[in-house]
């Protein structure tokens, strides 16, 4: 196993200027199975500040590293949040990649995998949604 692919995958992304956060997360993942904690810590610390600038999400990648390097509650803590951040905005709405990371994370921490719960959201309305109705209603009477 090597960590090449990811090293190149992130490098690029640095230099084109795209959110290169993911990239370095899973990097950290395959340094810690390659036991290099220390690249790994390195590269946990790049995928967090590479996050801030893009707003990515990363915890349950992160949290992934965290736990194959024996940081448990890093892992536990990070796997919850991720959890929120992979629902997103629920059913249709939810990252499936990222679920399926925190899913995988959440079962080998022994935690619950039920999705968190979601408030309810009322959709914004329109400036001017009255007068677009009353032109509807407008014409369904001409019909």
């Amino acid at each position: 196993m090597s960590a090449r692919p990811s090293t190149d995958r992130a490098g690029l992304a640095r230099r084109t200027g795209t959110d290169a956060a993911r990239a370095y997360a899973w990097l950290a993942v395959c340094l810690a199975e390659l036991e290099r904690p220390e690249e790994a810590r390195a590269a946990i610390a790049a995928a967090r500040e590479a996050a801030a600038r893009h707003g990515s999400r990363i915890a349950a990648i992160l949290g992934t590293a965290h736990r194959v390097l024996d940081d448990i509650e890093a892992a536990e803590s990070l796997a919850r949040a991720g959890l929120v951040e992979a629902w997103a905005d629920g059913p249709g709405y939810a990252w499936v990649d990222d679920l399926r990371v925190c899913t995988e994370l959440l079962e080998d921490l022994d935690l619950p995998t039920e999705p968190p719960a979601l408030e309810p959201v009322e959709p914004p309305r329109l400036a001017c949604e009255a007068e677009l109705l009353a032109y509807i209603a407008e014409l369904e009477a001409w019909a």
